[in-house]
Protein backbone atom coordinates (compact mmCIF):
# COMPACT_ATOMS: atom_id res chain seq x y z
CA UNK A 1 0.00 0.00 0.00
CA UNK A 2 3.05 2.45 0.61
CA UNK A 3 5.57 1.34 -1.50
CA UNK A 4 3.49 3.56 -4.52
CA UNK A 5 4.66 6.60 -6.12
CA UNK A 6 2.89 9.62 -4.34
CA UNK A 7 2.83 8.00 -0.87
CA UNK A 8 4.83 9.98 1.87
CA UNK A 9 7.31 8.26 4.81
CA UNK A 10 8.78 10.06 7.72
CA UNK A 11 11.46 8.21 9.77
CA UNK A 12 11.96 8.78 13.14
CA UNK A 13 15.76 8.06 14.41
CA UNK A 14 17.52 8.37 17.56
CA UNK A 15 20.30 11.45 17.90
CA UNK A 16 23.75 10.61 17.23
CA UNK A 17 26.07 10.68 20.78
CA UNK A 18 29.96 11.51 20.29
CA UNK A 19 31.90 8.20 18.64
CA UNK A 20 28.36 6.66 17.31
CA UNK A 21 27.54 6.94 13.58
CA UNK A 22 24.70 9.10 12.68
CA UNK A 23 21.81 7.13 12.19
CA UNK A 24 20.00 9.98 10.03
CA UNK A 25 23.22 10.36 7.77
CA UNK A 26 22.67 7.02 7.20
CA UNK A 27 19.11 6.93 6.02
CA UNK A 28 19.27 10.03 4.57
CA UNK A 29 22.38 8.78 2.38
CA UNK A 30 20.61 5.49 1.41
CA UNK A 31 17.75 7.29 -0.90
CA UNK A 32 15.48 4.83 0.11
CA UNK A 33 12.04 5.36 -1.96
CA UNK A 34 9.07 7.15 -0.63
CA UNK A 35 11.16 8.68 2.66
CA UNK A 36 11.02 12.02 2.41
CA UNK A 37 11.68 12.96 5.75
CA UNK A 38 14.09 11.85 8.41
CA UNK A 39 14.16 13.51 11.83
CA UNK A 40 15.26 12.93 14.82
CA UNK A 41 14.05 13.19 18.70
CA UNK A 42 15.68 16.19 19.70
CA UNK A 43 14.39 17.71 16.53
CA UNK A 44 11.00 16.48 17.18
CA UNK A 45 11.69 18.32 20.88
CA UNK A 46 12.54 21.61 19.55
CA UNK A 47 10.18 22.00 16.38
CA UNK A 48 6.75 19.92 17.40
CA UNK A 49 6.19 21.36 20.61
CA UNK A 50 3.11 22.69 19.79
CA UNK A 51 0.05 21.13 18.62
CA UNK A 52 -0.62 22.95 15.65
CA UNK A 53 3.04 21.62 14.51
CA UNK A 54 2.24 17.88 15.50
CA UNK A 55 -0.91 17.87 13.48
CA UNK A 56 0.96 19.54 10.72
CA UNK A 57 3.24 16.84 11.05
CA UNK A 58 0.60 14.24 11.18
CA UNK A 59 -1.42 15.52 8.20
CA UNK A 60 1.80 15.98 6.50
CA UNK A 61 3.12 12.09 5.45
CA UNK A 62 1.35 8.97 4.92
CA UNK A 63 3.11 6.78 7.17
CA UNK A 64 5.38 7.00 10.06
CA UNK A 65 8.45 4.80 10.75
CA UNK A 66 10.64 5.19 13.76
CA UNK A 67 13.59 3.33 15.35
CA UNK A 68 13.13 0.82 17.90
CA UNK A 69 15.14 2.21 20.29
CA UNK A 70 13.62 5.29 20.76
CA UNK A 71 10.15 3.81 20.37
CA UNK A 72 8.52 4.17 23.88
CA UNK A 73 9.86 7.68 23.71
CA UNK A 74 7.25 8.64 20.88
CA UNK A 75 4.00 9.07 22.45
CA UNK A 76 5.09 11.94 24.83
CA UNK A 77 6.91 13.55 21.61
CA UNK A 78 4.33 13.63 18.72
CA UNK A 79 0.73 13.35 20.53
CA UNK A 80 -2.49 11.63 20.80
CA UNK A 81 -3.56 12.58 17.36
CA UNK A 82 -1.25 9.75 15.51
CA UNK A 83 -2.48 7.10 18.14
CA UNK A 84 -6.37 8.09 17.66
CA UNK A 85 -5.55 7.98 13.81
CA UNK A 86 -4.13 4.99 13.80
CA UNK A 87 -0.98 6.61 12.48
CA UNK A 88 1.29 4.64 14.94
CA UNK A 89 4.95 4.88 14.00
CA UNK A 90 6.15 1.37 12.59
CA UNK A 91 8.86 0.04 14.63
CA UNK A 92 12.29 -0.61 12.15
CA UNK A 93 15.38 -2.18 13.73
CA UNK A 94 18.05 0.82 12.25
CA UNK A 95 20.29 -0.67 14.28
CA UNK A 96 20.96 -3.35 11.70
CA UNK A 97 23.98 -3.41 8.49
CA UNK A 98 20.54 -4.15 6.21
CA UNK A 99 18.50 -1.14 7.65
CA UNK A 100 17.03 -0.28 4.05
CA UNK A 101 15.35 -3.71 3.77
CA UNK A 102 14.24 -3.20 7.03
CA UNK A 103 12.61 0.16 6.05
CA UNK A 104 11.38 -0.85 2.83
CA UNK A 105 9.86 -4.14 4.22
CA UNK A 106 8.11 -1.53 6.52
CA UNK A 107 6.72 0.56 3.89
CA UNK A 108 5.49 -2.16 1.77
CA UNK A 109 3.80 -3.51 4.73
CA UNK A 110 -0.36 -3.01 5.70
CA UNK A 111 -0.66 -2.49 9.24
CA UNK A 112 -3.91 -3.73 11.25
CA UNK A 113 -5.41 -2.03 14.65
CA UNK A 114 -7.04 -4.29 16.34
CA UNK A 115 -9.94 -1.94 18.58
CA UNK A 116 -10.56 -2.42 22.05
CA UNK A 117 -13.59 -3.97 23.28
CA UNK A 118 -15.67 -6.91 22.21
CA UNK A 119 -17.53 -5.82 18.92
CA UNK A 120 -16.26 -6.96 16.07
Amino acid sequence: MYGRDGQSVCVFVKDAKEGEEDVKEKVEEAHIGNVEQVLTVSELRREFKQYKDQRALLASYDLFLADERILRLLPALIGKKFFLRKKHPAAVRLSKADFAKEIVEARDSTFLYMSKGTAM
